[in-house]
């Protein structure tokens, strides 16, 4: 499957992407993020793929999406800095499929990919937090 058509083997490695950008966290219930972050990218290539149809509409929802995401970004600082800068442009690139099964395929392999990537890093052992380093802090050297 992936290997006869580079395009689904991108859409998996993009569902890979979020485990390097969340990274492998201390706690496993934690580490169900990646899983959240491919869920999150997942559905704004189905939003984007959905806005295509009409462009009125497309230019209307990319600018709801992005105050969407600066909005969620007040409440849920975190999950707000990921739709802005991960979300957002991930809906533009649904704009490059008309045929909005065909995005829900690539979808679908999006959100395997991170489901895939969510397991391997439920497989390593829990770690107790790294301890914040002891001394000076980095704003008081400016004091």
């Amino acid at each position: 499957m992936a290997t006869e058509d580079p395009r689904k083997g991108a859409a998996l490695a993009v569902g890979v992407l979020p485990a390097a950008i969340v990274g492998l966290a201390p706690a496993r219930r934690a580490r169900l993020s990646v899983l959240i972050v491919g869920a999150l990218f997942a559905l704004a290539l189905l939003t984007g793929s959905g806005l295509a149809k009409v462009p009125v509409v497309a230019v209307a929802g990319i600018f709801l999406t992005g105050v969407g995401a600066v909005a969620l970004a007040r409440v849920r600082p975190r999950l707000g800095q990921m739709a802005m800068a991960l979300a957002l442009p991930v809906v533009g690139i649904g704009f490059s499929y008309d045929d909005v099964a065909q995005a829900a395929g690539i979808a679908a392999l999006i959100l395997a990919g991170s489901a895939y990537a969510c397991a391997v890093a439920l497989l390593w052992p829990e770690q107790a937090p790294a301890a914040a380093p002891r001394g000076r802090d980095a704003g008081s050297a400016l004091t």
